[in-house]
């Protein structure tokens, strides 16, 4: 069973990232607000919409759950300077819904 629910996600990872990196924007986007009202002036890699999240997470962790679900969870790349944040969305029925955003 986890087996070729590994393999069905590997077949539909790319159809799957637009809607990961909306999730993922959606648990980054209140922390966008605070980092943005801090004094010193945000790095200039930092996401500012979804499709930027993509090419500022890198997938660290799937944890594969009994019946038709999983979760992936996701870190920063050095260049946002949050390097102990995890994002972690939940795809279940392969629907993407966003879960916890912690450090």
């Amino acid at each position: 069973m986890h087996r070729a629910l590994f393999r069905e996600l590997s077949e539909r990872y790319r159809a799957l990232q637009p809607d990961i990196a909306k999730a993922l924007f959606d648990l980054w986007k209140p922390h966008l607000k605070e980092w943005q009202a801090e004094p010193e002036p945000p790095p200039k890699s930092l996401p500012r919409s979804a499709a930027d999240m993509e090419r500022v997470t890198q997938l660290d962790y799937l944890a594969i759950e009994p019946g038709p679900s999983f979760q992936l969870t996701y870190g920063f790349r050095s260049e946002v300077g949050w390097d102990d944040a995890m994002l972690s969305v939940k795809v279940e029925n392969w629907r993407v819904a966003p879960e916890s955003l912690d450090d």
